[in-house]
């Protein structure tokens, strides 16, 4: 029988533990805007119990996602933007001195990193490990183009940072966790589902009539949607050039396609747009933070990235029960549905033809599957609060 003090003495550490507040920094190698790993982390605190933890926010860029940045204040956390220039590509050196300062004003339980560059998870990793922090969770939520030697160099001078000062490895797929993390972690990186809440995305037939209202988009009118920052990965030119195609094949169509998100690479989308004639047949909506509201209104799914980590979009997109049509470039686990297909970029006449097949489809109801699979963010949000507080 166990000793009545022993068991007197782990129930009190249990209620210590209980209300205890653990402080956690999530600190993003990019700036803090409407990508889709600002969205996971915010879909993800949306559905943890933060009762006893508190979670501030840190970027050595800007920050303008105010959905995120409001829950957090409204949550009694703080955001660290520290507006150095955004150049992709270039080192990211210049990050540690400024992360350095934010880890030495402020003690915290854990570090959650989340950045598409491989310098940037490790010298964050670094800092956080020199600054004392015992809990250091590195998550890759990206793959890459494979062949690149700068690519393969970064990650060998990296690998040694990695290994040494994260504690814990997270990545949103195993093409994620392959392309970011060194050999020698593999066995060690947890899988966290991109969770979503299915019912947000339900198809609601008044809403799609509400939508199209707004946009004055004709009820026949077949529309094509994609959502995505714009960037040469999330490839948004290849839609363009894909509309192109379909209308050489379909003059008569009564067709539209819709273009959300903002990017470095937005005006180029709108002049090649115009340059090839099509302008009455695109436009870019700017409701960045009704992504559910404008997959109502439109009929098929385009994803034509280079690469994904996974793709949140993706499935918001199955939840809503459109059918998706998107690249090789996604890792196959991100369809959970049949209402979704994958075509190489290299055919783009496969790809009018998908358009033509699926583009009277009725919406099905993907809810249940969705959960099933183990993409329902209130399971996401236990898995990584577990991370947090376990230990």
């Amino acid at each position: 029988m166990m000793d009545q003090t022993h068991e007197v003495q782990i129930t009190a550490n249990k209620e210590t533990q209980s209300k205890r507040t653990f402080r956690v920094l999530e600190i993003f190698g990019e700036p803090i805007n409407k990508g889709g790993q600002q969205s996971f982390v915010l879909y993800a605190l949306e559905n943890m119990d933060l009762s006893n933890i508190t979670v501030d926010l840190f970027t050595p860029y800007y920050a303008n996602n105010l959905q995120l940045i409001g829950f957090i204040k409204a949550h009694g956390g703080k955001v660290i933007a520290n507006d150095l220039p955004f150049i992709p590509g270039k080192s990211r050196r210049n990050i540690i001195p400024v992360l350095k300062d934010a880890l030495q004003r402020e003690k915290y339980d854990a570090v959650h990193i989340h950045s598409g560059s491989i310098t940037a998870l490790a010298y964050s990793a670094r800092e956080a490990y020199r600054a004392g922090v015992k809990k250091i969770i590195v998550h890759s939520h990206s793959s890459g183009e494979s062949g690149s030697i700068k690519h393969d160099l970064i990650k060998l001078y990296s690998a040694p940072i990695l290994s040494k000062n994260a504690t814990h490895y997270c990545a949103c797929s195993n093409e994620a966790a392959e392309w970011e993390f060194p050999r020698n972690v593999w066995k060690k990186v947890q899988i966290i589902n991109n969770g979503i809440d299915p019912d947000h995305f339900a198809y609601d037939v008044y809403k799609r009539k509400e939508m199209r209202k707004k946009y004055e988009i004709e009820n026949e009118t077949v529309v094509l949607g994609h959502v995505g920052r714009f960037s040469r990965e999330k490839n948004q030119g290849f839609l363009v050039e894909l509309l192109k195609n379909y209308l050489a094949k379909h003059p008569d169509e009564r067709i539209k396609l819709l273009l959300m998100g903002e990017g470095d690479n937005k005006q180029d989308a709108k002049k090649k747009a115009h340059r090839y004639g099509l302008d009455e047949y695109i436009a870019f909506p700017e409701d960045y933070d009704k992504v559910a509201e404008f997959m109502q209104m439109i009929d098929i799914f385009l994803v034509p990235s280079l690469y994904e980590g996974l793709s949140l979009v993706a499935l918001e997109a199955q939840a809503s029960g459109l059918p998706v049509i998107a690249s090789n470039g996604l890792p196959q686990r991100v369809k959970v549905t049949d209402n979704m297909e994958f075509i190489a970029l290299d055919n783009i006449n496969a790809w009018c033809e998908a358009i033509e097949k699926h583009k009277s489809d009725k919406r099905i109801d993907n809810r249940s599957i969705i959960k099933k699979a183990g993409f329902d963010i209130k399971d996401t949000a236990r898995a990584i609060q577990e991370i947090y507080i376990s230990g």
